[in-house]
């Protein structure tokens, strides 16, 4: 038996000879999730690179300032430099609260697995106090909580299976959610190692349904 959950159709039809599948039986879903609204954002085409990140974290961050409680429990993917700088920033805000106490939470690969745990477990909760989580990948980590409701992307991924994958971390109580990617022409450009044009469609395709262009690599259009 081979499962998963985003495997486009063009690996889908190479499986059977990679794993010596002799006339293997399919079953299929679609991966749509209506309940997660989909947004497009550019980022500055100029300007520094620093800066256009620390917009998106600093603009999240001085929200969860405002009101901790009302701020929707959010994933933020951005590359781990400026996810040190939004933890600075954040600090700045908060002082020095302990996992215990704190209202955000980073979260990576290589942390400390007591830590991990820790922030996994809080997640878990169907209204935790942690409401913000600054992150590059989430996968391997267990981590499947049900209260997340936002998702943004400071760059796109490398392709449309991985996005798919992070942006399926909310809404996961069937609550409306919303997944945002920022992204310029820097972040798509072809020399950018492991890109997918798949990926790339999606950003700069302005005419189509974004649920279309997010579900058609997968064999699916959008439900009715």
């Amino acid at each position: 038996m081979a499962l998963s959950g985003t495997l486009p159709t063009s690996l889908m039809k190479e499986l059977p000879n990679i794993l010596s599948l002799n006339n293997p039986v399919t079953v299929q879903e679609s991966p749509d999730r209506t309940n997660i609204f989909l947004k497009k954002l550019h980022k500055s085409k100029s300007g520094d690179t620093y800066e256009i990140y620390e917009s998106i974290f600093k603009t999240e961050c001085d929200d969860l300032k405002k009101d901790p409680y009302k701020y929707p429990v959010t994933l933020l993917f951005m590359p781990l430099y400026y996810i040190s700088q939004a933890a600075a920033y954040l600090k700045h805000l908060f002082g020095d609260d302990d996992i215990t106490t704190s209202c955000y939470a980073v979260l990576f690969s290589k942390q400390d697995k007591v830590v991990l745990k820790t922030t996994v477990e809080k997640l878990q909760m169907e209204n935790p106090r942690i409401r913000l989580i600054l992150t590059s990948s989430v996968a391997g980590m267990g981590f499947d909580p049900p209260s997340v409701m936002k998702i943004i992307h400071a760059r796109p991924p490398r392709n449309l299976s991985q996005y798919l994958q992070e942006i399926g971390r909310a809404g996961r109580r069937g609550q409306n959610s919303s997944a945002i990617l920022h992204y310029n022409k820097r972040d798509i450009a072809k020399n950018i190692p492991g890109i997918q044009e798949d990926i790339v469609q999606y950003c700069n395709n302005e005419e189509t349904c974004l649920r279309e262009l997010l579900l058609k690599p997968f064999g699916f259009s959008k439900s009715p």
